[in-house]
């Protein structure tokens, strides 16, 4: 992903390989930020279904001006100590159930990223989530989609300069 995209005019729809149409748009919706948040290729395809009009921002535009004011971080030991002191804390392990079962801990709970969306209406909108630093970039977009829902969450990671 090279840009995030606004709706200024029009109307579009999210179309997924094997799935089909999973969303429609309307100005003043967004997307490709979950490229951009965590680095991956795009997971949908957007197609406009009327004349329109798009607003973007480039990819470092929009790292500096949102990704970055979005997503925050924890530490492993911070992590560590809100998990063991308060049940509001909730480790979320967000990788495949394949990659889950062969290692984790046991104090996580497992929603791989691709059915995070789905399952949002299932999630504890008063606990906190630490997402496990195992996902790599994918931690980051669950965070980011997590925090778009109203619900807190951090990626647990080693603090860098």
């Amino acid at each position: 992903g090279d840009k995030f995209y606004v709706i200024v005019q029009g109307e579009a729809e999210v179309l997924k390989d094997g799935v089909g149409k999973v969303a429609e748009l309307k100005a003043g919706n967004y997307f490709g930020e979950d490229a951009l948040v965590s680095d991956v290729p795009r997971s949908a395809t957007v197609k406009m279904l009327s004349d329109g009009l798009l607003s973007t921002l480039e990819k470092e535009d929009f790292k500096r001006l949102l990704k970055d004011s979005i997503v925050e971080y924890i530490t492993p030991q911070e992590a560590d100590e809100k998990i063991r002191n308060d049940k509001s804390y909730i480790l979320l392990d967000i990788r495949s159930s394949e990659e889950y079962d062969h290692e984790h801990s046991d104090q996580s709970q497992n929603i791989p990223l691709a059915m995070l969306r789905s399952e949002l209406k299932e999630l504890d909108f008063d606990a906190t989530y630490l997402i496990s630093k195992e996902g790599g970039k994918r931690s980051d977009l669950a965070a980011h989609l997590l925090r778009q829902n109203n619900i807190n969450a951090f990626v647990i990671r080693e603090k860098t300069d």
